[in-house]
């Protein structure tokens, strides 16, 4: 095939013109890589380079074009869940720091699947040109095992977050504010100094992060707080990953507790058995706690004697 017969092939193929794209404008090449191309426009940037050279990418995608369970089963799905996505990505990138300027900012969180995907062939590459340098036997399968261990600790991460919901806008702006509010503590700690660092990367629409800002619509939010409780773990260290994360979501429970029970005092009565254990049928019946079913008896017994 000629130049232009390969190029058009690619014109759907955003993976694979991708990979071609990273592979050909490599460290030993002069052309540089377009930080802000949108993915529709990868093939036309293939022209530039002659036909041998792309047959070489070729190969190399072909050779070493990442393929697992996980990556299938998230390509086959329309709605893929871009929260995990998103973990595996982070993942990725702080297990092989060196590759995080590989890819071009346009494409980071605009198609992260896509990104992923890409990144992870061009790990597999990048491995394999280390096991030949480097004769390092264990190399050539350790992408595999990476991410498998990255999959698998998902489940735990997700779990520890699920306090988090991410259709309220409320909790997630108070969320935000007391993360930020790690900027401005005058007693610097070892977890303070680490969180300080942590924010900064999400501030004010963080290129490469879902960031943390006020005035991001919901889903965009939502976006930011859970990367940023998933990934936490990584970028600080797991014991103070979960100390933080119990020590928020204790503090916004007791937050929820007092606007809930805004308005309210406390009464202790004594009451009869035969009565309470009617009191608990009446409850029961109407689907309510026992302090709701008290409130409803004594606003109907008010309205009574108002009447």
């Amino acid at each position: 095939m000629n130049q232009h017969e390969i190029i058009s092939e690619l014109k759907t193929d955003y993976r694979k013109a991708l990979f071609l794209y990273i592979y050909l404008i490599g460290d030993y090449r002069q052309t540089k890589a377009s930080q802000n191309i949108h993915v529709k426009d990868l093939h036309q940037e293939l022209y530039q380079f002659q036909i041998g050279d792309l047959n070489a990418a070729l190969d190399m995608y072909k050779k070493h074009r990442f393929s697992h369970p996980i990556i299938d089963q998230l390509e086959d799905n329309k709605k893929s869940d871009f929260r995990f996505v998103n973990y595996l990505l982070s993942c990725c990138y702080n297990s092989y720091a060196s590759l995080r300027n590989l890819i071009p900012d346009s494409l980071t969180f605009t198609n992260p699947l896509l990104h992923l995907q890409t990144l992870l062939d061009c790990i597999n590459y990048k491995n394999f040109v280390l096991h030949n340098k480097r004769k390092f036997s264990n190399r050539a399968e350790k992408n595999d095992s990476d991410f498998d261990l990255f999959v698998n600790a998902y489940g735990s991460v997700f779990n520890s977050n699920q306090w988090i919901n991410s259709e309220d806008d409320d909790q997630l702006n108070w969320i935000i504010s007391y993360i930020k509010s790690y900027k401005d503590r005058n007693i610097i700690t070892a977890t303070d100094k680490l969180m300080q660092a942590r924010v900064a990367e999400f501030q004010d629409l963080h290129k490469n992060k879902p960031s943390l800002h006020l005035g991001l619509e919901l889903k965009e939010k939502a976006s930011g707080v859970m990367y940023f409780f998933d990934t936490l773990h990584m970028t600080t260290n797991p014991e103070i990953a979960e100390n933080l994360n119990l020590k928020i979501r204790k503090a916004y429970s007791q937050r929820k507790y007092r606007n809930e029970n805004e308005g309210r005092s406390s009464s202790n009565y004594m009451l009869r058995t035969e009565v309470k254990k009617k009191l608990k049928e009446l409850a029961k019946a109407e689907r309510l706690k026992l302090n709701e079913t008290i409130e409803l008896l004594i606003e109907e017994a008010h309205k009574k004697l108002k009447n």
